[in-house]
């Protein structure tokens, strides 16, 4: 955990203010943890959401959801399924 905290730390600035200080990553942690979107996130933290989004991937906290109404997709070449480089000439 403090490896992200000192990541967070070295994200560039160029002059902006910091919107992504230590204390706001574990507030993201702890809303991700709650199950809240990434739209209430960005919303509660005052960010933009793709500001967010860019932000977290840096960081390796996952801000996304998984959808119950959608089934997952399946993996690739998993189960045997043929693909155009496995298929029989």
């Amino acid at each position: 955990m403090m490896q992200n905290e000192e990541l967070a730390k070295q994200l560039p600035t160029y002059g902006r203010r910091v919107k992504f200080t230590p204390e706001r990553v574990q507030q993201i942690r702890n809303l991700v943890e709650q199950g809240k979107s990434r739209e209430e996130i960005a919303e509660l933290i005052g960010v933009a959401v793709r500001s967010l989004t860019v932000s977290c991937s840096r960081l390796a906290i996952s801000v996304r959801r998984l959808d119950s109404s959608h089934p997952p997709l399946p993996l690739r070449g998993v189960g045997g399924s043929t693909g155009p480089s496995q298929r029989k000439k």
